[in-house]
């Protein structure tokens, strides 16, 4: 079978799982409940990654995935008993984590990509059950079964992770929506709006060589943040703006208007900002 043809087919899989709408009672379910586990700030930016200025579910997936194949290498060659019970049990651990981080990425995200995210999360549940499993059943002395049920866990975990890449690389969850070509489209000093229309608190939405900025004073200093918020590209400036923060009308991403600074998730990375300067009575922005 040709890869394009291999690639078609695993697409209408995929879509098959997007348009499945019986996943969608139990996944508003558990996403509420997980949004209600995350209410706190300090929970969401740990889970999220906003300390690291990364998302922290792609580094925790590593993990499992690297300690379960390490297992079945270990115990496909032999002799390493130890090291292979060692290998699973830091796999079961590692995917509590892996777990607890998608879990709080994936109760943001709506739709076709929800869908497909309860998908990958009862794979990874599944993967993670076979490879407790093959642990059990190797401390018992049944390697045999151990071994079949390591196999079928990794291969489980593989599934999950196509689906994990598509949720990234094709539906753009936890991909950073805003600011990729600033330092290309806005390098000099570009024409934004008048001084005088720009106000405390008061965002104001331009367009500057194709790239949506937000316009706005914070105590009376101008600041000038790339408008889509960079979580999923939420419209900054439909936003509420308090105590010197705006917050996402889409997820709650939470940055502050002195500097960007993610002060509560799913955003991951600071929100991208631009210089400013005032000429003859224009705001003028450029990338910083």
């Amino acid at each position: 079978m040709e890869q394009g043809r291999i690639g078609a087919t695993l697409d209408r899989v995929v879509t098959g799982l997007e348009q499945a709408s019986g996943l969608d009672q139990p996944a508003d379910a558990i996403g509420g409940i997980v949004q209600q586990a995350t209410s706190s700030d300090r929970v969401k930016n740990l889970l999220s990654g906003a300390a690291l200025g990364h998302a922290l579910h792609p580094m925790m997936t590593d993990l499992p995935i690297g300690f379960w194949n390490s297992a079945l290498l270990l115990d496909l060659v032999g002799g390493h008993d130890s090291g292979e019970d060692l290998m699973l049990l830091a796999g079961g651990v590692s995917a509590l984590g892996a777990a607890a981080t998608g879990l709080s990425d994936w109760s943001d995200s709506v739709g076709g990509a929800r869908r497909t995210g309860m998908a990958h999360a009862l794979l990874n549940v599944t993967a993670l059950t076979l490879c407790t499993g093959a642990l059990v059943a190797r401390r018992a002395g049944a390697r045999g079964t151990g071994r079949f049920l390591l196999l079928s866990g990794s291969a489980v975990a593989t599934v999950s992770a196509y689906l994990g890449g598509h949720l990234v690389y094709k539906r753009g969850l936890g991909v950073t929506h805003a600011g990729f070509e600033n330092d290309e489209t806005i390098s000099d000093w570009n024409d934004a709006a008048a001084d005088s229309d720009v106000h405390d608190n008061q965002p104001l939405r331009v367009d500057v060589n194709g790239v949506p900025v937000m316009l706005v004073r914070n105590s009376g200093g101008l600041r000038a943040f790339v408008a889509a918020c960079n979580h999923a590209g939420g419209p900054l400036d439909e936003g509420e703006f308090a105590d010197g923060a705006v917050t996402c009308p889409w997820h709650g991403s939470r940055f502050s208007l002195e500097d960007g600074t993610v002060l509560r998730g799913p955003a991951a990375q600071p929100q991208p900002m631009l210089e400013t300067r005032v000429r003859d009575g224009r705001v003028e922005v450029r990338a910083g």
